[in-house]
């Protein structure tokens, strides 16, 4: 299998260099770069039915070896065999399946990465000023984030000089009209001004600047970069954003870079608005600056542990999950098993650092106000403006719909992978039925259900799409009820209502 696709993906990188008089990789050596990704493609679908396998020989005493380690080294030789890995196969018919999608996945994602970097490469040079000894190309790190529509996901590639660059397989024309919008704020006379980033928009598909964190040199800088914050707390509750947490942050110095800008203008459906008269707290909750994820709240406490901040201006090093995962144990042993164990949450580089030492956010909250205030009387100066000129463009822009927390695909994913459910196909559809469960109390999931169903069986975690000037969802005909973009009336009122419990809580707090 993966044979075929190597001599798919090599025959696809030779037809390139002879489509394209100049290639921005080594046609001859980019093959052993993009065969990199395939354990992270075929591992996790495999390990647990080979950890199985592998604990049914250690008990049946088929296994050869002095030490643990031995017996595990034991076990790889004999699956290297090609009769033993076709047994294997032969019980274990979904996951032969799986492995040919992925394998097949993979080639049409590289080849696919690779021609539109051959077809963007003259207006990447001239956009993002790539240097002019540009070095060979040393790393693609594809799977930086989850998969989407048959397996495509971000990439940085890296060249030998340094030159780093983001490949997104999606339209940018959201992240293309923030950047104008940033611009737009600017020019209105914004202190201490906002960092714009610059891109190559495709229909499908472009290319955006690599941004590295950086560590602030002064006190001042790391104020500055609090203000910014600030600022983005009053633009993004104007634009009804959310799931800006850490993730999604890069802090470059003094300035925080926004990294993920598909959830801006993100809609309310049905079952939320229905639930929101029903409970006028929630709404007001759903309708605050909380619902953006940038301002510090813990989510998954309960009696037991304070749960864990994840929040863009929060979330601190060191947390540990509030409740156990599993993680694998005794690697490299006919031991090998999983475990449920509290570990490190990674949340990357979102919070400033002032001499490559922790900076406490607490100290800054006056800078943050800032920040939120000046931002706001812009957006209320220039209100017209805004509304008539700068928010219409982002009208026909694709944006996210979070139908469901993305976290609970990513579980029935991995544990779809569990040995006893890859031997019968039926068994496997049946496991996805769970996305049918309290389906009374969130009916408008039903008619997404089956392109959820669709998605997971090939592993990608399901995407939802539609545009701030629409209510329907992605092809489904599911009505989302008032987009955003119509509720800037209301925003304002809720802002100018924030705006009073920030100032009234710093004067209470003295």
């Amino acid at each position: 299998m993966i044979n075929d696709g190597l001599i798919r993906l090599q025959k696809g990188i030779q037809e390139l260099s002879q489509m394209y008089n100049y290639l921005p990789f080594d046609s001859d050596n980019v093959l052993p770069l993009l065969l990199a990704h395939m354990p992270d493609r075929l591992l996790p679908k495999m390990v647990k039915a080979l950890v199985l396998e592998m604990h049914v020989a250690r008990m049946q005493g088929r296994l050869q070896g002095e030490t643990a380690e031995q017996r595990f080294q034991h076990f790889i030789q004999q699956l290297s065999q090609p009769q033993n890995m076709l047994q294997l196969l032969e019980e274990y018919v979904v996951l032969a399946r799986l492995l040919v999608e992925a394998i097949d996945m993979w080639v049409d994602y590289e080849l696919e990465l690779l021609t539109r970097l051959c077809d963007d490469w003259p207006e990447i040079q001239a956009t993002l000023n790539t240097p002019d000894n540009l070095g060979w190309l040393v790393e693609v790190r594809s799977g930086q984030g989850d998969t989407h529509r048959k397996g495509r996901s971000v990439a940085i590639l890296v060249w030998s000089s340094g030159f780093h660059l983001v490949y997104k397989p999606r339209s940018l024309a959201v992240d293309a009209h923030f950047q104008e919008l940033l611009s737009w704020l600017n020019e209105h006379g914004y202190q201490p001004g906002f960092r714009t980033i610059k891109s190559v928009q495709k229909a499908s598909h472009g290319w955006v600047e690599f941004i590295a964190p950086q560590s602030c040199t002064s006190p001042e800088q790391v104020q500055r970069f609090y203000e910014r914050q600030g600022g983005y707390l009053a633009l993004l509750h104007a634009l009804a954003a959310t799931d800006f947490h850490a993730e999604n942050i890069i802090a470059a110095g003094e300035y925080p870079i926004l990294i993920d800008l598909e959830a801006l203008f993100h809609p309310y459906m049905r079952n939320e608005i229905e639930w929101q008269k029903q409970a006028p707290a929630v709404r007001a909750l759903d309708y605050s600056v909380l619902r953006i994820g940038l301002l510090p709240q813990r989510i998954w406490g309960n009696d037991h542990n304070e749960g864990i901040d994840i929040s863009g201006l929060g979330g601190a090093a060191g947390q540990l999950t509030p409740t156990p995962v599993t993680r694998w144990a005794d690697v490299g042993t006919d031991t090998m098993q999983m475990r449920l164990e509290h570990v490190e949450v990674k949340l990357g580089d979102h919070r400033p650092t002032l001499s490559d030492q922790e900076v406490d956010t607490h100290a800054f909250h006056s800078s943050i106000l800032t920040g939120f205030r000046t931002v706001y009387q812009l957006l209320r100066q220039h209100r017209q403006e805004l509304l008539n000129k700068v928010l219409p463009r982002f009208a026909n822009d694709e944006i996210r719909c979070l139908v469901r927390a993305t976290g609970y695909y990513g579980i029935l994913v991995s544990n779809s992978f569990h040995p006893d459910i890859l031997r019968d196909a039926l068994d496997r559809d049946r496991f996805f039925d769970r996305l049918w469960i309290n389906i009374e109390q969130d009916a408008h999931l039903a008619r997404v259900i089956p392109l959820e169903h669709q998605d997971l069986l090939r592993a990608d975690i399901p995407l939802f799409t539609t545009r701030p000037a629409s209510t329907i969802l992605s092809a489904v005909t599911v009505r989302l009820l008032r987009i955003s973009l119509k509720k800037l009336a209301w925003m304002w009122l809720s802002a100018i209502f924030t705006l009073w419990m920030i100032r009234t809580c710093h004067n209470r707090n003295g």
